[in-house]
């Protein structure tokens, strides 16, 4: 889902063509997976929003029914919590383009 919102979401709507990097580095007692494109980025709400839910430690409360919501990146950080405890998720960041990035325990 993070590749295929990089594409649709960011580089798509590039005339020249677009840029998607995807790589991994350890940091402390964490992987951080990342996906990078050049797109057109977040709008500013939309971006705040995000960071807003994502930074969440805990996975209740989190509304995928809210309007104007797409569930993808929500959905997955939910699965990496469920999944790897409450230090895994996603967190965005937006420099030259944007990051989706994978926090994940070592």
């Amino acid at each position: 889902p993070l590749v295929e919102n990089a594409i649709y979401h960011g580089v798509a709507g590039r005339k020249e063509g677009g840029k998607i990097i995807i790589g991994a580095v350890k940091e402390s007692a964490c992987v951080i997976a990342f996906v990078w494109d050049n797109g057109t980025g977040f709008e500013p709400e939309q971006y705040k929003r995000y960071e807003e839910l994502l930074a969440k430690k805990e996975i209740t409360g989190l509304s995928f029914q809210d309007k104007g919501d797409r569930i993808g990146l929500l959905n997955v950080h939910t699965r990496l919590k469920f999944t790897f405890g409450e230090e895994a998720g996603l967190f965005l960041r937006q420099e030259n383009g944007t990051a989706v990035c994978i926090r994940l325990p070592v």
